[in-house]
């Protein structure tokens, strides 16, 4: 577990600086009315990834059960009806916005229905890469994740630039570079893996499957719904300059999160794995408050030199985003907070909590929904909004 954390823990560290990089890269060369649009695309994807109702969670969990039980006749079968139906789910996914974009109610502007299509293919592609990788952390082949992963991220960056100079249209040019990179890194993690699979069916295992994994998707879509609500109703009531300026602040508090992301895929597994030794809650109740204590320090450290850097880096490189510095500045104090709140929402999973985890989020969703709505009517700018989410970021990880 350890050796597989670190391999995992390379790579992430390889694709880091590279993230970045490629957030920078987007946010220079799209306008911030674009670079809006753009980011409602990536919330849009983030929803695509709960359309599979839990088959990815459902087959991580039960696959590691069946090899313990030396049941690899049964780990065949459970992999090829989860990628049968996985491919299945995504695909009706992308041709209903593939269509949808079609119709004349859809959009008036031919743009935003062109990337929608274009959002089509990168949900696709995007989906089947999660799935191999789920099956390699499954049969921990946490090197190939590792590698796959700095895969995605440098070539990310090296076609972005590359379509930037072809492509005319700077967000037909950003949906076409991740589109192919993510292609390229599937398509290494294939033939590196060589995974096989095979059409597979089956509904009776489909559905122990989903019964398996549904929890933790009705959890993982609450936060998505959570974490996203601000977005929507600016690009509701707002200017999408307002939104891009906004979204701009997401993305960059997005890079802290996405470190103690890393942070965090190596300490919980060995939590887990301590946990599963002795099975005693208290031990692995203190385990938790030691881990948050010191998350604690390092987001909170983070996040006060990322504020401080924010006027010489928005003034120096990013001039058209400066309307929207106040408001980032928010929006980082409410990722210090549900950060650490993912670390009780893993605890909470790990003891079968999950109907906590539900129910504060459907508050929180009520909650952010009616708080953002008033302070926009109320105060007309993103600042109101990102104060309210921060607010309720706070109360949420309490």
């Amino acid at each position: 577990m350890i050796k597989g954390s670190i391999k995992v823990l390379t790579g992430n560290i390889i694709s880091y600086p590279f993230n970045i990089a490629k957030v920078f890269i987007i946010a220079s060369a799209l306008d911030p009315a674009i670079y809006g649009v753009f980011n409602l695309f990536t919330v849009i994807l983030s929803y695509g990834l709960w359309c599979e109702l839990g088959i990815l969670s459902g087959m991580d969990k039960t696959i590691p059960f069946l090899r313990g039980k030396l049941n690899y006749e049964e780990v065949a079968n459970v992999k090829n009806v989860a990628f049968t139906w996985f491919n299945i789910a995504y695909l009706a996914l992308a041709v209903t916005l593939l269509v949808v974009s079609f119709f004349p109610f859809f959009s008036h502007s031919s743009e935003v229905n062109v990337g929608v299509r274009l959002l089509s293919v990168l949900v696709f592609t995007s989906a089947l890469q999660n799935f191999y990788l789920t099956v390699l952390r499954a049969d921990k082949k946490f090197g190939t994740i590792g590698i796959t992963n700095a895969v995605l991220a440098v070539s990310s960056v090296l076609l972005l630039l590359l379509a930037y100079k072809s492509v005319f249209n700077k967000l037909y040019a950003t949906l076409v570079a991740l589109i192919m990179a993510y292609a390229i890194s599937l398509l290494f993690c294939m033939l590196r893996s060589k995974l096989t699979f095979k059409i597979n069916l089956s509904v009776s295992r489909l559905i122990r499957i989903i019964h398996t994994g549904f929890p933790l998707v009705i959890i993982g879509i609450g936060f998505t719904i959570f974490t996203s609500i601000d977005r929507w109703v600016i690009a509701k009531y707002l200017e999408k300059s307002q939104l891009g300026y906004y979204a701009f602040g997401v993305s960059i508090s997005n890079l802290l999160f996405g470190m103690m992301s890393v942070f965090a895929y190596v300490i919980f597994p060995l939590i887990r794995e301590k946990f599963g030794k002795d099975n005693d809650l208290l031990k692995f109740k203190l385990y938790i408050h030691k881990v948050m204590a010191l998350m604690s320090y390092i987001v909170a450290l983070t996040s006060c030199l990322l504020i401080a850097s924010l006027p010489f880096m928005y003034k120096t490189f990013f001039y058209k985003y400066l309307a929207g510095i106040k408001s980032a500045n928010f929006i980082i104090i409410g990722v210090f907070f549900i950060s650490l709140a993912t670390i009780t929402g893993n605890f909470l999973v790990a003891v079968n909590k999950q109907r906590v985890i539900i129910l504060d989020q459907a508050i929180g969703i009520i909650l952010m929904l009616t708080g953002n709505y008033f302070v926009i009517k109320f105060t007309n700018n993103i600042t109101g909004v990102a104060v309210v989410n921060a607010f309720l970021f706070s109360l949420y990880s309490i």
